[in-house]
């Protein structure tokens, strides 16, 4: 890791600040440029995980979060300024990538779900244009997923979306815009919100079932 301006600070549960640690157990650091703060608080735990920063760049991630193997958060070309926050009880699969590409800051709430091989893109890298005024027409500004959201496999979340808090992202989905609603499924390319007043918890289907047939009784 570079030096100079970039910071790379843990807090332990007790609120103690240890300032560019040696090691992250399970973390691969490739911080470079300057300007980057990366924030991680205790405890966590990470599996053949990377951050790449190249400048301009904060990270914050909140206590208790669990990152399968692949897991990455990457910036690797330094435009414009951005930022990641990642909520408390952060749980995702393996090959789950947060993209913050050139611009756009991207936002997660507490308690999310995520399972394998998940997608988020902050920025579009290359710019679109109206060829008679050449202005830009899709710029980024911030992906936003609310707390309490499960995003299924191979899901692809994209610049400028919102995911309402309690809401469920279907297997294989692409999401490209804001959906106003909460408690909602969300499935498809391009996803479409499938069915409202919803919620889901963890643990499994069978499990919730029998649960839910012995407190009704």
């Amino acid at each position: 890791m570079e030096t100079g301006q970039n910071k790379v600070i843990i807090v332990k549960e007790n609120g103690e600040q240890i300032l560019n640690p040696k090691k992250i157990e399970g973390l691969d650091l490739n911080i470079k440029g300057s300007n980057n703060i990366i924030t991680i608080y205790e405890p966590y735990s990470f599996f053949a995980s990377r951050i790449i920063a190249t400048g301009d760049t904060e990270i914050t991630i909140n206590r208790n979060c669990q990152a399968g193997a692949g897991f990455s958060i990457q910036k690797t070309r330094n435009v414009k300024p951005n930022k990641l926050v990642i909520g408390k009880d952060f749980q995702c699969g393996s090959r789950c990538t947060i993209d913050l590409t050139d611009a756009g800051d991207i936002f997660i709430g507490d308690d999310a779900k995520w399972s394998w091989n998940i997608y988020v893109k902050s920025d579009d890298t290359h710019p679109v244009f109206d060829i008679t005024t050449k202005e830009c027409i899709n710029e980024s500004t911030a992906v936003t997923i609310g707390r309490h959201v499960w995003i299924g496999m191979n899901a692809t979340i994209l610049k400028n979306s919102e995911i309402k808090e309690e809401s469920v992202v279907g297997a294989c989905s692409v999401v490209a815009k804001k959906f106003e609603e909460k408690n909602v499924v969300i499935a498809g390319n391009p996803a479409q919100i499938r069915k409202r007043n919803i919620n889901w918890t963890h643990g499994s289907v069978a499990g919730y079932i029998a649960k839910n047939k012995k407190e009704v009784k």
